[in-house]
């Protein structure tokens, strides 16, 4: 494995583990379709994230479309739950963009992290290893929002 991937790999790593209990917590039933004000609400969050792996993956040549497309859209709905595929299936997604993802990470060569990146990203280092980096922040940032909804729902501590 490069050595430049090591900590994006890790970083993945404990960000399925939170997003994991996360899922536990939504298969309840209780809290995937909950409103805020403040928090983007559960369901759009696992599809958002489980969108967002796929897209990693794809930066490296391993694209994984979600079976449900591109529904995290912002500008729609987010509460609707109606709009969302079954729990179980967004979980099969998440875990297939996981390992599909962390499998490139490990064959991916200096050349792979170094060719040009997608555009649009508001990031200084113009390639596919900047653009993980950004993503895996942005991941990090979201499964802090599920971490919120986690001790609103008086789970206990989500970061164990």
């Amino acid at each position: 494995m490069e050595e430049s991937v090591k900590q994006l790999v890790s970083r993945l790593e404990l960000n399925a583990k939170y997003l994991g209990k996360a899922f536990e917590a939504l298969s309840k039933g209780t809290s995937a379709t909950l409103a805020s004000e403040i928090l983007n609400p559960p369901l759009w969050l696992a599809v958002h994230l489980t969108e967002a792996r796929a897209f990693m993956s794809g930066l490296l040549g391993e694209g994984c479309e979600p079976p449900w497309g591109d529904l995290a859209v912002a500008d729609e709905d987010l509460n609707d739950p109606s709009k969302y595929p079954p729990l179980a299936q967004i979980r099969s997604a998440w875990d297939e963009a996981t390992e599909k993802l962390l499998k490139r990470l490990e064959e991916a060569t200096f050349e792979d992290l170094s060719g040009p990146p997608p555009k649009g990203l508001p990031i200084d280092d113009g390639t596919p290893l900047g653009a993980l980096n950004f993503f895996v922040y942005h991941e990090t940032y979201h499964v802090g929002q599920m971490g919120a909804w986690w001790k609103t729902l008086g789970e206990g501590p989500f970061m164990t």
